[in-house]
């Protein structure tokens, strides 16, 4: 009687745990399947200096004295390059900053060069030169993140405070430098004595069209984005009164803009705090529930500042749910 005590217990307690596992809600990303833009691996070997071109257009100037690495060690670039903003969304990638300010993205781009499988480090005061593809970096800020997770990612204003510029060597020999923005008007008086060339800024564009420069924490993802001058936020409250859903998937999307915000949400934590207003902006809340997929569209306004909006779930495929997000 005592072992058959025991097993109904054990029973109990495994069948109550089962139950209690359909109910945990695991955030994911269900646009994943519909990626397109894979890694990219070059091999560098053991070469001193190489012009990397992505297929999309993204070029990175290499220099292996630039890094910490053994005279022998092989090196190569992963490089992921996001021109495409419904790739952006595909990868859950927000475009908000770490001081929650909206941002509209340009492009984002992967760069991390390994040894062994391993990330190797820049030189210090070493930086690589990055050519984003044909008008995307224009008057475009840039970004980082410290975090390789795409998990409410958030954004941080990379300060470009070197530039590149020519000094010139004598006998008519120029040699391209990085050097500190506020010492440009240190070399140029240095280039004077030597030369009477001083069409500076003609130069340089033509040599070196748009590009950014990257030390060694910045490597990594990396954001081409502008800020968006936000009037109007709203707070409110999301309320499931059939509690069916565990958690959500959130989607905040702009007609106008390539901007995008991407939240989890577990069903008892669905109030949203200043969320900014910019157009047309829309709320996609998608459930799932014994593998069905279920969804919510609405259009958020002022009005509904400081309220309660009750979903309405809707059953949906995959396939149609990408429409609607992208819509």
């Amino acid at each position: 009687m005592k072992k058959l005590f025991i097993f109904l217990f054990t029973v109990a307690i495994i069948t109550g745990c089962q139950k209690d596992e359909k109910h945990i809600f695991i955030p994911e990303n269900h646009f994943k399947k519909f990626q397109t833009e894979k890694i990219q691996i070059f091999d560098l070997d053991t070469l001193s200096f190489k012009q990397i071109i992505g297929k999309n257009g993204t070029k990175i100037s290499f220099n292996r004295n630039d890094f910490i690495i053994s005279k022998n060690k092989k090196i190569s670039l992963e490089l992921i390059e996001l021109y495409d903003f419904n790739e952006i969304i595909y990868k859950n990638i927000n475009t908000i900053t770490t001081d929650n300010e909206l941002l509209e993205t340009n492009g984002v781009l992967y760069i991390s060069f390994k040894s062994d499988e391993k990330e190797i480090d820049l030189k210090l005061n070493k930086k690589i030169v990055v050519y984003p593809a044909e008008g995307k970096l224009l008057d475009n800020d840039v970004f980082k993140t410290n975090t390789d997770s795409l998990q409410n990612i958030k954004w941080e204003l990379l300060k470009q405070v070197d530039t590149i510029f020519p000094i010139y060597k004598g006998g008519g020999v120029w040699v391209s430098t990085i050097v500190k923005k506020d010492s440009v008007d240190y070399f140029k008086k240095q280039n004077e004595k030597l030369s009477k060339f001083k069409n500076y800024n003609s130069f340089i564009k033509s040599k070196y069209p748009a590009y950014f420069l990257l030390a060694n924490d910045d490597l990594g993802y990396i954001n081409i984005d502008k800020l968006i001058n936000i009037k109007d936020k709203i707070t409110f409250s999301l309320l499931d009164k059939k509690v069916k859903f565990p958690g959500f998937n959130i989607y905040f999307t702009y007609d106008k803009l390539k901007s995008f915000i991407y939240n989890s949400r577990l069903k008892d934590d669905l109030k949203f705090d200043n969320i900014p207003l910019s157009g047309k902006t829309w709320i996609t809340i998608i459930g799932e529930q014994k593998g069905i997929l279920y969804y919510d569209k609405i259009e958020l306004e002022k009005g509904l500042n400081n309220s309660e909006i009750i979903l309405n779930m809707k059953e949906i495929s995959i396939k149609n749910l990408v429409s609607i997000i992208n819509n």
